[in-house]
């Protein structure tokens, strides 16, 4: 009989879960962020390392299809005709990818727009039968969702992060898990960030010292 719980080397400390209560959540692996052609890439903001983890994301996926984990993919998605009213909000002020649809809206299907190119799963992680994709319209993966009614349904107590991007969309969802009350797991070589490296630092010491733990590929694909 496979054992349901493992230990995973982590900091700021070792964490055993319990595989049957665990999920892995894919988010905003999208074409618009993490491919060429989409509408990152044109914004110059698509990071050389991108391609690394893409591959990275795609081993993890084949492990936990194998140790038959729960499977969610996030996905930020606009549908401009809901977007023209919500004009007067922060999200719509801050958000680049409205701003660069107003300005260029012959690019939409570079874009995170509902039914185009941008807003799809990359190739390398296309959901099977069974695995859920969950759209949000806000950084965080929660607000306006049914992920936590899925997750509370499966009994998912330890949620392990992949995706993009680091400093914007996981860590948004990341705290928001903690706060729920989830065990959240950052494997840090699966998750591509935004602007500069210390950035990405300042993120992980936040995560680690309060918000969760902080794990690598190699480390997580050990205990299979």
């Amino acid at each position: 009989m496979k054992k349901d719980k493992i230990l995973i080397k982590a900091q700021p400390e070792p964490i055993t879960i319990e595989l049957s209560k665990s999920a892995i959540i894919f988010v905003d692996m999208q074409n618009a962020f993490v491919k060429k052609g989409g509408y990152f890439d044109l914004l110059g903001l698509l990071k050389e390392e991108v391609n690394n983890v893409i591959e990275n994301c795609r081993i993890l996926l084949e492990i936990a299809r194998k140790a038959k984990l729960k499977v969610f993919f996030l996905k930020m998605v606009i549908e401009r005709e809901r977007e023209k009213n919500l004009t007067d909000t922060p999200f719509f002020i801050k958000s680049r990818g409205i701003s660069f649809l107003g300005k260029y809206p012959h690019q939409v299907d570079k874009l995170y727009v509902k039914g185009h190119w941008g807003e799809e799963i990359i190739g390398e992680l296309t959901p099977q039968e069974g695995e859920f994709v969950i759209e949000k319209r806000t950084y965080d993966g929660f607000i306006g969702t049914t992920l936590d009614l899925f997750l509370r349904n499966f009994d998912i107590k330890y949620l392990i992060f992949a995706g993009a991007f680091l400093n914007i969309c996981i860590e948004t969802t990341l705290r928001h898990a903690f706060c729920l009350g989830y065990f959240p797991i950052v494997v840090i070589d699966t998750t591509v960030h935004v602007g500069d490296e210390f950035l990405k630092e300042s993120v992980l010491y936040t995560i680690k010292n309060y918000f969760g733990w902080i794990t690598t590929l190699e480390d997580f694909k050990k205990v299979f």
